[in-house]
Order: structure tokens, then C-alpha cells, then sequence
């Protein structure tokens, strides 16, 4: 496996700087559309590494990810969210077809810092139905877990990436753990 790049710290761009480049972008800006993805680039190429394990393979993801983007920046309705929510889900739906395509599993075992679990997921039988769990989820719920769980991500970087209250966050992560705990367990 190679080794992972440790992710930067990169500043995310403010609520109002973000929507004046999204409709720069969905105005054919070009130049607007690299700012914006370069604030996310790095960290969607984390998300990926963290996934697969393999950092070539995270950086072709994250280029699909950033040239889907792209290609359907005018569909982006910035009502529904902020655009790093936006880009995660797409980065998540190409995360799932990358696994459906491939021939290896992947054992992904839940875990959070501040709270005492058991230690993840033990048979591969758990393993199916947290991810049969995970596909019943909406695109936000997962995208929340993953920031929380695979990358690591705290609930105050979280709250900042999708705008909301980081105990909102928290409690929903929380929760939804909870939920995944009971029913795969």
C-alpha cells in the first residue's frame, strides 16, 4: 500500500466568496471553477485515499470528481447547500462505483475519538450489512459520517464545511452511529 500524503489545513472559503465563484463557474468562469476547486481538491483527495488506500488512484478519483463537477456546475442549486456538499456527494457516488467495480473488499471499521465503541466491525457478514445500511442512508448522512469517521474530520471542521451548528453535527453523527451500531450489530 503506499503511504498517504497527510492532508493540509486549507482554508476554507467564506460562505459569500464561495457562491460569488459558483455563479462565476456556472457562468462559464473558468478561473472561478479552479478556485473553487482547489479549496477542495486536497481534501477530497484525502477522502479517497482513506477509502482505497492507494493515493494514485485517489488523485485520478478526485480529477473524475472535480471534471464531473464541472461538467454539472449548472445544476449546483446553492438553496440546498453549501458547494463542498455538493462536491462530496459526487465524490461519494464515484467512491461506490469505484467499489462496485473493483474486485477487492475493503473492511471499514467505524470508529470515533470521543466515543467508546467496540473496536469496529468484527465478521464479514457485519461488514455487508453496514454497508447495505450505509446505502440506505441520504447522500448528507453519509457524507457526514465519512468526514467524522474516515477522514477525521472534527465537528466543528464539519460544521464550517456545510454550514450548520457543530452540535447539530455532533449530534447527528452521534446519532446516526447509534444507528448503525443497532441494526448491523
Amino acid at each position: 500500500m503506499e503511504k498517504l500524503v497527510p492532508q493540509e489545513e486549507v482554508a476554507l472559503l467564506s460562505p459569500q466568496e464561495e457562491l460569488r465563484l459558483v455563479v462565476g463557474a456556472k457562468e462559464g468562469d473558468a478561473a472561478a471553477f479552479g478556485l473553487l476547486s482547489e479549496s477542495y481538491r486536497d481534501r477530497i483527495t484525502g477522502y479517497f485515499a482513506k477509502r482505497i488506500g492507494n493515493f494514485s488512484d485517489a488523485e485520478d478519483l478526485t480529477q473524475n470528481t472535480l471534471l464531473k463537477a464541472f461538467q454539472r456546475v449548472d445544476t449546483f442549486d446553492p438553496t440546498k447547500g453549501r458547494f463542498g456538499s455538493w462536491v462530496y456527494g459526487i465524490a461519494h457516488n464515484m467512491f461506490v462505483d469505484h467499489v462496485r467495480s473493483s474486485t477487492r473488499a475493503r473492511y471499514v471499521a467505524l470508529r470515533d475519538n470521543h466515543v467508546q465503541n467496540d473496536g469496529g466491525i468484527q465478521s464479514s457478514d457485519s461488514v455487508i450489512s453496514v454497508n447495505a445500511e450505509l446505502a440506505r442512508l441520504k447522500p448528507g448522512q453519509r457524507c457526514v459520517l465519512g468526514m467524522r469517521f474516515l477522514d477525521d474530520m472534527s465537528y466543528s471542521q464539519i460544521a464550517r464545511l456545510l454550514d450548520k451548528n457543530p452540535s447539530t453535527v455532533q449530534n447527528a453523527a452521534r446519532r446516526l452511529q447509534r444507528k448503525l451500531s443497532a441494526t448491523c450489530c
